[in-house]
């Protein structure tokens, strides 16, 4: 018999990947900063790797603000890689918004 359960999320740290997206061409992952509304307030720690290798690197304080580290990518492809990260970064802000991250977490 279930003696307790959660809830409310105050706020959590999640580390979230793209590790289901069959079609993936980048390896992305981060840690996610989630307030009590289920808001992302961060993303930090954010990982592209490319055959096994970090190409890129960044973070991001808010809708509209990323940074963004390349290590030794060619011109050609910063391009697709600042568009798969803002892909990936909106990915994380609709997983995450709504009552289902706490649903999620509660069948812990």
């Amino acid at each position: 018999m279930e003696k307790v359960t959660i809830k409310a999320l105050n706020s959590a740290n999640l580390r979230m990947d793209n590790s289901v997206d069959t079609a993936r061409v980048y390896d992305i992952s981060c840690n996610v900063n989630i307030d009590s509304g289920n808001t992302v307030t961060s993303v930090d720690s954010g990982s592209v790797m490319k055959g096994g290798i970090e190409i890129a690197t960044f973070s991001s304080g808010g809708a509209d603000n990323l940074q963004i580290g390349y290590n030794s990518v060619k011109q050609e492809e910063q391009c697709a890689i600042i568009n798969v990260v803002n892909e990936f970064i909106s990915s994380v802000r609709e997983k995450t918004a709504g009552n289902s991250l706490i649903d999620s977490i509660n069948t812990l």
